[in-house]
């Protein structure tokens, strides 16, 4: 029956029920920005989308990765590629489908050794079989089935020092404040340290070498799993929540502080 959902099982058998679930759409369209899912019978899967027509059809059958340059770097390898994983795993190794990939996007899936794996467009997409892995997780973040891309990833690499101090926060006198702290501020939109290009694998390494990362952007809080154990985060505004979760996950200590120059000395300091 078209549009009907096929279910697959975790790959995972100790899983928690209703955590994450792996279903196949058939004749189901993938949009790209913004990243969504609609069944054959028009039924949002992921969304919300826009309610464009499909510009194009193929009969392949593929998992669903939401990537593009909408989708922060955290959120790609934490949540995104992780649910692209699963669904591969669950799949048999069936090809990624979704909006093509930044420069460090890219690299993510190269590291993996899955360069060869994606399907990259730009425009809504019809394919006769799209497996997306769905449920709280997917969301909310800061679970073990999200950390697959992140633990992939941070042991291909060894942790070399920049900055014992790095701040994962937007531009502006915040950034400029935990400058004059000792902080190296890490772009991951721009894939910049200060003022010098990264590569993913730079970016990865010295994440792992920092013994303190300030944090003011909820959706980039999966990449403190790149961090060592024992180190600590500093997170403010929406960022505490997600930021809690992933610290708890890396084994982090996480103090929540206000965005001014007491809140930031005080957590420096206890």
């Amino acid at each position: 029956m078209t549009g009907a959902a096929t279910p697959f099982g975790l790959p995972l058998a100790h899983a928690p029920e209703g955590m994450l679930t792996s279903s196949e759409f058939r004749d189901a369209t993938i949009f790209a920005q913004p990243f969504g899912l609609i069944d054959g019978n028009g039924r949002v899967v992921i969304g919300p989308v826009a309610a464009t027509p499909p510009l194009g059809a193929s009969a392949a059958r593929v998992v669903a990765l939401e990537a593009g340059a909408a989708v922060p770097l955290g959120r790609f390898l934490g949540p995104a590629l992780a649910c692209g994983l699963i669904g591969r795993r669950v799949s048999g190794g069936l090809k990624l489908a979704g909006p093509a990939l930044t420069p460090a996007q890219r690299g993510a899936l190269d590291m993996l050794g899955l360069d060869g794996a994606h399907l990259p467009f730009d425009h809504p997409f019809t394919f006769a079989g799209v497996i997306a892995t769905l449920g709280p997780a997917r969301d909310a973040g800061a679970s073990r089935l999200m950390r697959i891309g992140i633990d992939a990833l941070r042991f291909t690499v060894e942790p070399y020092p920049h900055a014992e101090r790095i701040a994962l926060v937007r531009p502006g006198p915040f950034a400029e404040l935990l400058a004059s702290r000792g902080f190296a501020r890490l772009d991951p939109f721009t894939m910049r340290i200060d003022d010098t290009p990264l590569g993913l694998p730079d970016l990865v390494a010295i994440l792992a070498a920092a013994r303190v990362v300030a944090i003011d952007q909820a959706a980039e809080a999966p990449l403190l799993g790149f961090c060592d154990p024992g180190g600590l985060v500093i997170a403010f505004g929406a960022a505490v929540p997600p930021a809690r979760g992933w610290a708890a996950l890396g084994m982090l200590r996480c103090r929540p502080a206000t965005s001014d120059e007491a809140g930031l000395d005080t957590a420096l300091a206890g």
